[in-house]
């Protein structure tokens, strides 16, 4: 029961409207949206507890090789007002963490550095720009890979992310659907797993 109301968290939140989605999008863009995309479905294809993504036309070219391949794109978008609200929570959490560890019983369980851990890991997962960095080294990583696609970024801000669009299912829809489709996929699954650790890993050594 919980795990099912928590991968609702990863594609299935309640969506924000567009019209604040473009405010965000033209804010990061510094110039009209349709400038720069010929078109952009205004319904999600899929909406997270931090941000959205909309199916979109590039009417710029990239620099891509394949250009006719990459004009469809996704575009990942976070959600107004998120940073204030995480920042908020973690701030309520702190606070009721000091009145926790003031029991010395508490202490052991050094619920400070957890809280302090979540805050950087919030950080980085509100800064579009980061995810763009990894998913550049995640792809470069896989080159050799006979099993995993990575999607490109096109380009990336604070609180944008524009990748190369690829047609694909979430791997929820086999282990729900079809245990033994979901079994013959998991082997890409602990790829992808392996190869984002080796990755982080290496970036972090940096």
């Amino acid at each position: 029961e919980y795990a099912v109301a928590l991968e609702a968290l990863q594609d299935n939140c309640p969506a924000v409207n567009f019209s604040e989605i473009r405010k965000i999008i033209e804010s990061s863009l510094g110039k009209n949206i349709n400038e720069v995309f010929e078109t952009i479905d205004e319904t999600p294809i899929a909406s997270g507890s931090i941000s959205q993504v909309h199916k979109a036309v590039l009417k710029i070219q990239t620099n891509s090789h394949n250009n006719k391949n990459k004009k469809t794109v996704a575009v990942k978008v976070l959600k107004p007002n998120i940073r204030y609200e995480m920042f908020r929570d973690i701030k309520l959490m702190k606070l009721i963490v000091s009145y926790i560890e003031q029991h010395e019983k508490f202490k052991k369980y050094k619920l400070s550095r957890i809280i302090q851990e979540f805050e950087e890991w919030t950080a980085a997962e509100l800064d579009l720009t980061i995810e763009a960095y990894n998913a550049g080294i995640i792809k470069k990583n896989s080159v050799k890979s006979k099993t995993l696609y990575i999607p490109e970024v096109i380009f990336s801000k604070e609180q944008l992310l524009v990748y190369e669009y690829v047609e694909g299912k979430s791997y929820t829809h086999y282990g729900a659907n079809n245990p033994d489709e979901f079994k013959k996929h998991l082997v890409n699954v602990l790829e992808l797993k392996d190869l984002y650790r080796k990755s982080t890993r290496l970036n972090s050594s940096h």
